[in-house]
């Protein structure tokens, strides 16, 4: 008999059944006891990120894989989550952001901070913030807030209304602009863009503006705007692994990998009905089409501008449509892709320290 097994320690609540289930998926394999280690359990590098990943999305939480090596089992990660849980962060959990999803929204993440350094991340083509949470896990020092939009038709504006209303939010709000630092992945990127844009023209003072990897029109590769490839992406941004790409491919139109999307997301304790999932799908992909029409006016000058781009993103020109003669943009490359850039350990410190400079 396996001696670890006949001396194995049960899941004792519902995060570290929740937990078990999450790490058997990865792992494909049965979790028993809660005190042995992922290694243990043969996990590694590669699926430590997955693991990561899928409990951030299902607990909201900001974890990093260096968590993953300090609580190395499901109790210890059990107890850090809850620690979490108590602290009085907004959750970005999907299933939080679904139902705060009806409206444009600014929500300060950490309210009890005191910081005068306000962080604010911008919707992603989904419109939600909740794939920057590992991001906001290295910025505690500052005061952060996520921009969201109307997850469905409502949220259908272009990116130049879109940019309007985001900026009377902040104004509603009564934060300094020039205590900013506005964070965008992709399409956010743009958006944030055309916030500055707008500000400049009214003569207001502009935050500054951190894109990562973020592009438009001429500089992405016509694939962004392939339908399969955007329901793909989509269900990406909403928690699919790369490891279950092939088998959402293989669904043969869109309701029957809506369904099958359905039913993953469910292993995920992630419940949302295939109606509600045709309308975001929708309005995600009209979303990107913005993007194709977009154009950037004239150069900004006195702006502070860093683009982070993903040098293993293939999908697009180099300029990812900013053009080389835009002098204020400083460019910055990082060893990704475009999905996991927003995740990367490098873009999390260069923040941390950007930020840190700022607040100093």
């Amino acid at each position: 008999m396996d001696n670890a097994a006949s001396h194995s320690v049960p899941p004792a609540n519902d995060t570290e059944q929740a937990l078990c289930e999450i790490w058997s998926r990865v792992l494909a394999r049965p979790i028993t006891d809660v005190t042995r280690s992922f290694f243990e359990y043969g996990g590694h590098s590669i699926n430590a990120t997955q693991l990561v990943s899928a409990i951030n999305l299902r607990f909201s939480t900001a974890l990093t894989v260096a968590h993953l090596f300090q609580y190395a089992s499901v109790r210890e990660l059990a107890n850090s989550i809850l620690e979490q849980a108590q602290s009085g962060f907004l959750s970005l959990a999907l299933q939080d952001c679904i139902q705060r999803g009806n409206d444009f929204r600014l929500d300060c993440v950490n309210p009890d901070s005191t910081s005068p350094l306000n962080v604010i991340f911008l919707p992603t083509s989904a419109g939600i913030a909740s794939a920057y949470l590992q991001l906001m896990a290295q910025l505690k020092h500052a005061r952060l807030h996520a921009l969201s939009a109307p997850l469905t038709a409502a949220g259908e504006r272009p990116i130049e209304e879109s940019a309007a209303t985001f900026i009377r939010l902040i104004d509603q709000a009564g934060i300094d602009l020039q205590s900013i630092i506005l964070v965008g992945w992709s399409m956010g990127g743009v958006q944030g863009y055309e916030m500055l844009k707008q500000l400049a023209a009214e003569k207001r003072p502009l935050p500054k503006l951190v894109m990562l990897d973020s592009g438009f029109g001429v500089g992405l590769h016509p694939i962004t705007f392939d339908a399969d490839f955007q329901v793909l992406m989509f269900a990406v941004e909403l928690g699919l692994s790369i490891q279950d790409f092939a088998e959402f491919n293989q669904q043969p139109d869109l309701l029957t990998k809506l369904k099958w999307l359905k039913q993953y997301l469910a292993t995920l304790h992630i419940e949302v009905t295939e109606e509600l999932l045709l309308e975001w799908s929708v309005a995600y992909r009209k979303r990107l089409k913005s993007l194709e029409t977009y154009g950037k006016g004239d150069e900004l000058e006195n702006a502070d501008i860093t683009l982070i781009k993903a040098a293993l993103h293939s999908h697009g020109r180099d300029d990812l449509g900013w053009g080389d003669t835009n002098k204020n943009i400083k460019w910055q490359t990082v060893q990704a892709d475009h999905q996991s850039v927003v995740r990367h350990p490098e873009v999390a410190e260069w923040l941390r320290q950007f930020c840190q400079r700022q607040a100093s």
